[in-house]
């Protein structure tokens, strides 16, 4: 019979056993497994940042303490969005590209960036890292 820090081998007699003379509950070793994410968790932040986007872009004008509370309630959301594909499928990069186009998808709603912008600004990045220096 093996037991190490995320492994336990043997046959169910074994494991018994060993648990049964150590005076050990098996449930103290194993670690139990954390439940899903459902479906409506990341629905809720992504209606959100839809919502925030679109009053940002057609219904707010002047009012600049309404679209800055728009812009940060998005960007949270982006944020609750990210943290919740970082729970679930425990992936750095899909959440910092997350987080970092909903952040730019907000600029543009705001109009602090134009979308042509946003391309060459694009352009710009991923053309600087290709040549060699």
């Amino acid at each position: 019979m093996k037991i190490g820090p995320k492994t336990l081998e043997g046959t169910p007699e074994e494991i018994q056993n060993f648990f049964w003379i150590s005076d050990s509950n098996i449930d103290e070793f194993l670690e139990k497994p954390t439940p899903p994410i459902k479906g409506i968790w990341f629905s809720i932040p992504i209606i959100v940042i839809f919502v925030s986007i679109f009053l940002l872009v057609f219904f707010v004008t002047n009012s600049t303490g309404l679209q800055l509370f728009l812009f940060i309630v998005g960007c949270g959301a982006g944020l609750a969005f990210a943290i919740m594909i970082q729970l679930k499928y425990k992936n750095s990069w899909a959440s910092g590209i997350t987080l970092f186009g909903c952040a730019l998808l907000m600029l543009v709603a705001l109009g602090i960036m134009a979308p042509s912008e946003l391309a060459q600004q694009f352009k710009d990045l991923v053309g600087s890292e290709s040549k060699p220096k």
